[in-house]
């Protein structure tokens, strides 16, 4: 009987679907997983999952091909699986309300599903998620100072150099430029933004003269997602020492900065 069993779980105690998965795939998915996610794996065993931007590739690839073969039954997630990630499900809920649940952010994360459930969430929210059009896309500069700092984190962390330089030069690739002398053009841009991006990491000692992360170069990566907040905070510390006469008048100005950014 216990041969039986997907990993010795009782069916009661299990909302996985034994019946139509491939075992062979979820030992090799799973196995890959292990080491780093251990928890994640645990609750995969029985049909549940987390996906969010602290779990690694390897992590979330398991989760997100087991729930494409219905094995896994039930996702707590964030906003990462609105990112166009294919996991298509016939319920979304929505626990709670948040401050970056917005219209686009709910078309994105309800997808094609068949029941919306709204948990904790006012009715005027709803009524603003479900009629709301959705923003328009606006074009940015494919490449930014905490994108570099990723990049320069990549390379230099890495074991295999050759690997991450490649990895980096397609990051900084656009193909789906069209025209050869625009794409001339945002070439020529991108390098010299570069050029100056990492100047002025140097400028502010983020980077040493081999390109590697020293400071508070660290903590910026983390908060990619508040740029340009998070460079803003990186010079406040470093010159609020020389300001100190003037600390409530530099406080006011980068908390309004920053909320005039998030806006």
């Amino acid at each position: 009987i216990e041969q039986d069993l997907f990993y010795g779980i009782l069916p009661q105690c299990t909302l996985a679907n034994v019946r139509e998965s491939n075992k062979e795939l979820i030992d090799s998915l799973l196995k890959r997983a292990s080491n780093e996610n251990p928890l994640l794996v645990k609750l995969v065993k029985r049909g549940i999952a987390y996906h969010h931007g602290g779990v690694n590739n390897k992590g979330c690839v398991a989760v997100e091909v087991l729930f494409r073969n219905r094995y896994i039954q039930i996702v707590f997630s964030t906003s990462t699986l609105a990112l166009g990630i294919h996991m298509p499900t016939k319920t979304v809920a929505f626990a709670m309300d948040s401050i970056y649940l917005d219209a686009l952010q709910y078309r994105q994360s309800s997808g094609r599903a068949g029941n919306i459930v709204f948990l904790d969430i006012p009715l005027s929210k709803i009524r603003h998620l479900t009629i709301s059009s959705i923003p328009n896309i606006r074009a940015h500069f494919p490449t930014s100072v905490t994108f570099l700092i990723r990049l320069l984190h990549l390379y230099t962390k890495s074991n295999n150099k050759n690997d991450a330089y490649n990895h980096a030069l397609i990051a900084l690739e656009y193909h789906l430029i069209s025209s050869t002398l625009k794409q001339i053009l945002v070439d020529i841009q991108t390098r010299y933004h570069c050029l100056h991006t990492l100047d002025f990491l140097y400028r502010l000692d983020l980077i040493n003269s081999n390109g590697e992360l020293v400071g508070l170069a660290g903590p910026l990566i983390h908060l990619h997602y508040f740029e340009p907040s998070n460079i803003t905070c990186d010079l406040f510390s470093n010159h609020s020492s020389e300001r100190a006469q003037k600390i409530e008048q530099i406080v006011i100005f980068v908390v309004s900065k920053n909320f005039q950014e998030n806006a």
